[in-house]
Order: structure tokens, then C-alpha cells, then sequence
């Protein structure tokens, strides 16, 4: 404090009084409920917003328990963290829904709780900062909700989409095979009911990947080369409907030897995903290409296709559920990729230009 302001207030008493009275007045003032408890937890001091919080008046609350001024019960609040504070003697923030009162009000609230030492350095008292944070966080719910509400608007449409050709596909099969079955060659009723097949094979690939991007089933990790398991999903590829006719694959020779520590079902899904999407980019007498590299602590599968490329306005949309630049080919594969390696520590990089072709970068880490 100042000479002069000394000289105008008093003497040394006068300026005790002087300041104590000030800092009550500072502490009345503030929005945030205050209050100054002892090791036995009464409050020896309130301020008005600690009053207002508690729905009691501010002269009968000096003197009672915490907890009796909280809620009223005879022993302490279960999320109290006040003897936590007096023992270790450090600074102490946590928030959470209370039940406030004997009318049992839920509130959401802050507390941030702070030591406060003699003159021999023990923690003598807890000043307890709390905020009402309730309409806060009913409106950020209020948000959190809305926006989930418009993801699932988003991707019901999305889904929606992707179903529609191929159920009106089977719809349309199935009708004229019900219909009219003696009109039909034997051909056209096999052309017809493989129709069908393909197009609930289709759909239920769709619902296989929803439940699998839905998962909360942690990773069966275990330990496995991952030149072997590039082998197993081309070999698997090959002999699958996804192979289109005419298209040349080449396998460069691959690094044996590297172990990586994952789930490797889950990851022979993510590059079978992204090498049918390779080879349905390339097409009839188009290549894929597929190498290893090998990093200081990871690895690379890295898959190049000869197909027209991806324009740059359309990279950050890949990843997208159920985007497509074909109306007809809308699905969940590449997404679902990219949340495998993701779940993995992993990460996969596209580069791609129109009449470039695309090159899908898969990458991770080694064993250690």
C-alpha cells in the first residue's frame, strides 16, 4: 500500500480494517461462489454467490459443515475432494452433475479447490472456487445432440443411397422371376437369379462393413509378417468376383522377415478394401501394383493403380462413408480401411492426379 494511502486511511489498525474489509468486498462482488472451510469442514467464510448457490442466507451459513449447507445431509458429499486437498497440499479441479439441495436439483458444476497455509506452511484451510456451469452445458448438449442428430440424417441418407440400386436390382429380378417364370429360357432365369446373388452379396457386404465400423471390439493383436499377408489378400483377391477380367496385378518381391504386432484379420480387411478399390479403378487391361517398404520403425504396403486418377478436389472426400464420384458404386470400404489402420497407430496417404493413376499408402509401426 501506498505512503499516501496509508496516511488517508489511518493507522496500522485502521489499515488492517481497512484491507480486510476490501478484500470482502472483492470476494462479494465476484460471480463464482466462494467459501473458506477448516479441516472439520466449517465454513468460516461465504461469499454472496456461495449464498446464492446454496439457497441459504449468508449469515446463518458461517459456522455449519459444507455438507450441511449443501444438501443438508449429516455427513459429506461422496464427490468431495476436500481432505484430499488438506493432505497433499496441492491445488485440486474437477466437475460433475450433483444433486443440490433437499429438493434434490441437478446441477452441473466446477469445483477448483486451493490450500491455504499458516505461517509455519501447513494447510490450515481450503478456499473451495465453484461455478454453476449447469445452462453451460445444457446448451453444449444441446449442440452436441443436434449435430448428432444431422450425422445420423447424413449417413441414413448416405445408406439409403448406397441400398437403392441393388435392392431395386433384386426387387426388379425377383418380380419378373415370380411373374412370369414360363415366359423365361433357362438363360434368362439364371442371368436373373445371379442378378439376385450378386446384389444381396452387395448388401450384405454394406451391412457387414456398418457392423464393423460400429465395432467397439478391441483389436486380436498378435504377431505376423506383413509380406505374408500382403500374399494372403492377393491370393484371396484373385479368386473372388472383385478380380476384374483382363487386369494385371504385379507383386514386387517382397521384404520377409518384419513383424508387425496387430490384429491381422482387421488388417487383411483394410487392404483388401483399398486393393478392390485399386483394381476396380484400373479396370479391364489396367495394373495394380503392390510393394513393401520398410521405414526405420514401420512399414508401407503401398498400392498403385493405372486407373484415371483422382481429381484434388475430390482427396479429401475419399475417407467420406458411402462417398462416390460413381453414382453406382457408393460404400464404406475405404472408410473402413482407414479406421483399421487409425485403430492401429497406423496412418494411409493417397496421392493421386488425373491420368496419374493413384498410389494408397498404408503404414505400421514394427514391432518393437
Amino acid at each position: 500500500m501506498s505512503r499516501d494511502l496509508k496516511a488517508e486511511v489511518g493507522g496500522p489498525q485502521e489499515t488492517l480494517s481497512w484491507q480486510s474489509g476490501f478484500c470482502d468486498l472483492l470476494l462479494d462482488v465476484m460471480t463464482d461462489a466462494i467459501k473458506i472451510v477448516s479441516r472439520d469442514r466449517r465454513i468460516l467464510f461465504v461469499n454472496r454467490s456461495a449464498a446464492r448457490l446454496l439457497d441459504v442466507p449468508k449469515k446463518d451459513l458461517v459456522g455449519l459443515r459444507c455438507h450441511e449447507a449443501f444438501n443438508g445431509f449429516p455427513d459429506p458429499c461422496d464427490f468431495c475432494r476436500v481432505d484430499e486437498v488438506f493432505e497433499s497440499g496441492r491445488e485440486k479441479r474437477y466437475s460433475l452433475w450433483v444433486e443440490k439441495g433437499r429438493e434434490r436439483t441437478q446441477r452441473f458444476l466446477e469445483f477448483s479447490l486451493y490450500p491455504l497455509r499458516d505461517s509455519g506452511d501447513s494447510v490450515r484451510w481450503v478456499a473451495e472456487v465453484t461455478r454453476d456451469l449447469t445452462e453451460v452445458r445444457k446448451a453444449a448438449d444441446r449442440v452436441a445432440f443436434e449435430e448428432k442428430l444431422g450425422f445420423l440424417g447424413d449417413l441414413s441418407a448416405r445408406v439409403a443411397e448406397a441400398m437403392k440400386n441393388p435392392m431395386s436390382a433384386i426387387l426388379t429380378a425377383s418380380k419378373i422371376l415370380a411373374e412370369k417364370p414360363e415366359d423365361l429360357t433357362a438363360e434368362e432365369k439364371g442371368t436373373l437369379a445371379g442378378i439376385v446373388r450378386e446384389q444381396g452379396a452387395r448388401l450384405q457386404g454394406l451391412l457387414r462393413d456398418l457392423l464393423s465400423i460400429g465395432s467397439r471390439r478391441p483389436p486380436a493383436r498378435e504377431f505376423f509378417d506383413p509380406a505374408d499377408l500382403a500374399d494372403e489378400v492377393v491370393s484371396a483377391i484373385r479368386n473372388s468376383p472383385a478380380w476384374p477380367e483382363g487386369v494385371e496385378c504385379e507383386v514386387d518381391s517382397l521384404p520377409r522377415g518384419k513383424r508387425v504386432f496387430a490384429d491381422p484379420e482387421r488388417v487383411r480387411q483394410a487392404l483388401w478394401h483399398i486393393l478392390e478399390n485399386a483394381l476396380e479403378a484400373a479396370g479391364s487391361k489396367g495394373r495394380v501394383a503392390i510393394r513393401l517398404a520398410l521405414e526405420n520403425d514401420a512399414v508401407r504396403w503401398l498400392i498403385t493403380d493405372s486407373g484415371p486418377g483422382i481429381p484434388a478436389e475430390h482427396l479429401p472426400l475419399i475417407f467420406d462413408p458411402f462417398w462416390s464420384s460413381k453414382k453406382d458404386k457408393r460404400g464404406l470400404g475405404l472408410t473402413l480401411a482407414k479406421s483399421i489402420v487409425e485403430m492401429h497407430g497406423g496412418d494411409v496417404e493417397v496421392r493421386s492426379g488425373p491420368g496419374k493413376g493413384t498410389t494408397v499408402s498404408v503404414r505400421l509401426p514394427l514391432a518393437k
